[in-house]
């Protein structure tokens, strides 16, 4: 650290009042990135499900059961396609080994059943099957989405307000996955900043300038469009080829597409395609991108997680259909970053130290060793040792010390030193801010 001496040069004097402006400024600042943690995200319940049920009768309930303990499964776990094979079909059946309580809620005309599982031994059931755990703080994000082209008359931004069967629909998966995902407002602000064209073009420069005023970070950036060319007999045809080579084993190994009938029908007209016979025309997943052109309403999107980009197209026969798959898509894509995979071996489980300051009482401690505990890449927390309001932690950890301090900016309770921009500068203390 560099010591500065008592005398002033003139050459760096500034007056007193530019001084208090710049530190106020600076102390803005740090504020604005300690505040950006603390409301990026929030805590899910993600061991809590509801089913919709038609009545309350003993074999609704077994069923509903069932559907539950699969859903809260994919719900913690964060990835919907990690529960394949006879195996969890038959764990799907032992829900009520891990269910703490359910109740029948009614809402409006529909009735659901509530279950309440055991976070710890969920947990415990994903960590022996090799499944990741997503910790139940996750990044809130915010949704832009386009509906048609701009210059259509049926063309809109989903806004708040707009629309309630199609939010209703991106709510209840939302919930479904346990993730939060806000509407902009689309008023005068946002449309100084983000035009209808700037979403629908997918524009991220706009879109994430947008963003900042909702303080988010990790944004969906979508436009929907219809086909007019959409042929249903066409699409079952061309998929139930896909089906028949793929259990042929015709797809093992290159996992390509290189018939040239198939190409040559996806051509568009007045548009060539050249490429050597011996080698793939185009990957599984542009195929599929392929044939979501095919369908009667396509959707393109740009996630932005964690300052990544991902793109990519799906399609559907209803929009409230596409645009279900697009939140599923992004739940998977945010688990992918976040979720933890546990190996239990002693060889995989890291052990670090954590410094933690302005632990003013006793119950200080008491919730920081309770807080550190419940993250799910935390094996054990202990507390060392105590000096005045500082504390040492000894933590093992079913991951690196990285992803650890992601979950502690995620959270923004237990927080490194930072720069004015939200960088992290120091991670050998932390400051408690409750």
């Amino acid at each position: 650290m560099v010591q500065h001496g008592i005398g002033l040069s003139m050459s760096n004097y500034a007056p007193p009042s530019r001084r208090v402006a710049s530190l106020i400024l600076m102390w803005v600042a740090l504020l604005s990135a300690f505040s950006s943690y603390a409301n990026d995200s929030r805590l899910h319940q993600t061991h809590i499900v509801r089913v919709a049920v038609p009545d309350q009768t003993e074999r609704q309930r077994a069923i509903a059961l069932r559907a539950a303990f699969e859903q809260v499964l994919i719900k913690m776990a964060g990835q919907t396609d990690a529960f394949e094979g006879s195996e969890w079909r038959r764990i799907f059946r032992s829900g009520d080994d891990y269910l703490t309580a359910y109740q029948f809620d009614a809402e409006q005309g529909q009735l659901y059943y509530v279950a309440t599982f055991d976070i710890v031994k969920v947990q415990e059931l994903l960590r022996r099957e090799g499944v990741a755990v997503w910790d139940a703080r996750r990044p809130d994000s915010i949704l832009w989405l386009s509906v048609y082209a701009p210059n259509d008359p049926e063309s809109f931004v989903l806004s708040e307000g707009l629309k309630p069967s199609l939010t209703e629909t991106i709510d209840t998966v939302a919930e479904q996955r346990g993730i939060a995902l806000a509407l902009p407002l689309m008023d005068i602000e946002d449309s100084l900043t983000v035009s209808p064209y700037d979403i629908a073009g997918r524009f991220m420069g706009p879109i994430v300038q947008a963003s900042t005023r909702y303080n988010l970070t990790h944004i969906i950036a979508a436009r929907v469009k219809r086909s007019k060319d959409y042929d249903v007999e066409e699409l079952q045809a061309r998929l139930e080829s896909l089906k028949q080579a793929d259990a042929q084993g015709e797809l093992d190994g290159a996992d390509t597409i290189t018939s040239s009938e198939i190409a040559d029908d996806l051509i568009k007209p007045n548009e060539t395609m050249v490429a050597d016979a011996a080698s793939p025309l185009f990957s599984f997943d542009e195929f599929s991108n392929m044939l979501a052109r095919l369908q009667p309403f396509q959707l393109d999107y740009t996630f932005v997680i964690d300052g990544q980009r991902l793109s990519g197209a799906l399609g559907g026969e209803t929009l409230e259909q596409v645009v279900a798959e697009l939140v599923h898509r992004y739940a998977d894509s945010l688990s992918r970053k976040y979720a933890i995979h546990h190996d239990r071996s002693q060889a995989a489980i890291e052990p670090t130290t954590l410094v933690v300051s302005n632990l003013t009482s006793m119950r200080s401690f008491t919730e920081v060793s309770q807080f550190l505990n419940t993250l799910s890449l935390v094996e054990s927390a202990t507390l060392h040792s105590i000096q005045g309001q500082q504390g040492s932690f000894e933590i093992r950890l079913f991951a690196d010390r990285s992803r650890l301090i992601e979950a502690l900016l995620l959270d923004g309770r237990l927080l490194p030193k930072l720069d004015a921009f939200g960088n992290v500068i120091d991670d050998a203390e932390f400051v408690w801010r409750p």
